[in-house]
């Protein structure tokens, strides 16, 4: 069956003009399409009906391995499995006394506009569009590597993030910007919990029951973590970032084996690459 990018490239190919217009359901009638015999069209078929399992395999796959990145998070993050059979008592610990506050500002003669960030919640920190960025970024704040930054009145739903790159980076001087005491909180660990139900719990009742609109530096400064020593933080994130590596390579190979489809079908279903038949 002709289907998105496929049925949108026969059509560009009869279009009149650059651009496309509605088509009648008379005009699409006399869309020619390529002349396959039944048996062919049947191998067709076959052929990306593989890479429609492959890919039924692999979401499968990614779901089982994000249940259990969730599910390690779950456990480890909280003491109820912990690594080589360690019993040290972990001690409520407020984030206040593990973080600080980052304020400085861009300045006139500062980084350029590439470097400016935005948060999401499901990328990250990533580049913001041009056309959100202010004429005059010398307020934007800068974001050093393995510090977190986040929109106050957009934690509750996950724009918060932590700065992977090697480089420092500029976010809106709206956004608050903090990051961990070196001698007491590593970034890791931190970056992993907050992606924990129980963080979510505390970001949106405010600690105190109440739903904040806006959450500063003090309000998050004053969640208690569950903290074990600096040690076990850093050995809990190597574990759970290798879970995590390992669902993000599923991922990667979801968007490449879906790729791959559409190639075939712009290239199969179009008539330009023909299948052999025995």
């Amino acid at each position: 069956m002709l289907q998105g990018p496929v049925l949108q490239r026969l059509i560009a190919r009869n279009a009149n003009g650059s651009t496309f217009r509605e088509l009648s359901i008379e005009e699409l009638r006399k869309l020619p399409i390529p002349n396959v015999s039944l048996p062919e069209q049947c191998r067709i078929a076959e052929i990306l009906r593989t890479w429609d399992e492959a890919l039924e395999k692999l979401t499968t796959l990614r779901a089982t391995k994000a249940q259990r990145l969730g599910s390690l998070r779950g456990t480890l993050l909280f003491g109820n499995l912990r690594l080589n059979g360690q019993r040290h008592h972990w001690t409520p610990t407020r984030l206040a006394a593990v973080t600080h506050e980052l304020t400085e500002r861009n300045g006139a003669k500062g980084l350029g506009r590439d470097y400016v960030m935005g948060v999401t919640k499901a990328q990250g920190v990533v580049p913001m569009r041009e056309q959100t960025i202010a004429g005059d970024i010398s307020r934007y704040k800068r974001l050093p590597p393995r510090a977190f930054a986040y929109n106050p009145m957009r934690i509750n739903v996950g724009s918060i993030a932590m700065n992977h790159r090697d480089e420092e980076v500029l976010v809106s001087p709206d956004y608050v910007v903090f990051a961990c005491n070196a001698d007491g909180l590593d970034p890791g660990y931190l970056d992993h919990l907050r992606k924990t139900s129980w963080w979510a719990h505390y970001i949106n009742s405010g600690g105190s029951g109440s739903v904040r609109q806006r959450t500063y530096y003090a309000d998050l400064a004053a969640l208690k973590l569950p903290l074990p020593d600096l040690d076990e933080q850093k050995a809990l994130a190597d574990v759970l970032d290798t879970a995590r590596d390992d669902l993000e390579a599923t991922e990667r190979e979801i968007d490449a084996v879906t790729r791959q489809k559409r190639g075939l079908m712009q290239k199969l279903l179009t008539g330009e690459w023909r299948v052999e038949m025995e």
